[in-house]
């Protein structure tokens, strides 16, 4: 920064004293508008950085949302399995357990 400070002033001290007031006024006329451009330039950047961090927050919303919901379901659908196995009888694993669950099923609970 400091050194194109000294490359100006260094050309409009050259405008001065060999191109006369007209060369410098053309000069600084031509140092503002390159000023006005990169200012412009860097609003419209500033105002699409903005946009990009507004839908950034929208799209993290969203999917905070998303996961909340996900979360939701997940609790729900783990108390359910748990009523589900706490209401459920026991699984007959053995041969006897088995056989003896079958016959309560076809005849009544004799056997």
């Amino acid at each position: 920064c400091t050194l194109s400070l000294l490359l100006s002033g260094a050309a409009i001290l050259w405008c001065a004293l060999f191109s006369g007031p007209a060369s410098i006024r053309k000069f600084v006329d031509h140092g503002i508008a390159i000023a006005n451009t990169a200012y412009t330039r860097g609003e419209e950047l500033e105002a699409k950085f903005l946009q990009h961090k507004l839908e950034t927050e929208a799209i993290r919303e969203g999917i905070e949302g998303v996961l909340e919901s996900v979360e939701k379901k997940r609790r729900q659908t783990s108390a359910a399995a748990s009523r589900l196995q706490l209401s459920a009888e026991p699984e007959p694993t053995t041969r006897d357990e088995i056989v003896q669950a079958a016959r309560q099923r076809v005849f009544g609970g004799a056997g």
